[in-house]
């Protein structure tokens, strides 16, 4: 089994709208196969769930789009106010000087890296509400990592920002009690 798994998403925005999504014609499985001589062959393919988010920062409208056990969710409501510490320690990302921001009570240990040089509270996933473009962030010391792999502002061609509309739509309430229940 591999020990590391990658996928590729595009943080997409505007003055208005964010969408953060899988990058298109991205494979989206990771397929390997083990064998045990002639007797036994094991195929495992794991697949990046289809999940985004969409935030219109106009009206307020939040939006997510997960897939949990085969079923597609749309969770609407708004986005979970986070509470992060500035520390004003820096690193360098890329081109950026970045300021890490540990996330404040959480059962969760994360850290974010945002550079004030782009000054636009957005990030990967649902991590925002920093004074600056996140660049990075680091899951339980490390054990998941969202990172930018490049970054383009003023792209040449026209961005349609559009909300996700797969699944069934559900309050972020009744997604939680449906997996709770299902993971039971």
């Amino acid at each position: 089994i591999p020990e590391l798994q990658t996928s590729e998403k595009v943080l997409l925005f505007t003055e208005e709208l964010v969408v953060y999504r899988n990058a298109p014609k991205t494979d989206n499985e990771l397929s390997f196969t083990q064998s045990n001589g002639d007797e036994m062959q094991v195929r495992m393919v794991i697949r990046t769930p289809d999940e985004a988010t969409f935030q219109n920062l106009a009206t307020g409208e939040f939006i997510e789009q997960k897939e949990f056990m085969g079923r597609q969710f749309l969770i609407e409501g708004e986005p979970t106010a986070l509470q992060w510490k500035l520390t004003g320690k820096q690193v360098k990302i890329g081109e950026y000087i970045c300021q890490d921001a540990p996330l404040k009570d959480t059962s969760r240990k994360v850290v974010a890296y945002f550079t004030p040089q782009i000054p636009i509270p957005h990030g990967p996933a649902s991590f925002s509400q920093l004074p600056g473009l996140i660049l990075k962030v680091e899951i339980n010391d490390g054990e998941r990592v969202l990172m930018m792999k490049n970054v383009e502002l003023n792209p040449e061609e026209d961005l349609t920002l559009t909300a996700p509309d797969k699944g069934k739509k559900v309050t972020r309430e009744e997604y939680d009690k449906i997996v709770k229940k299902k993971t039971k």
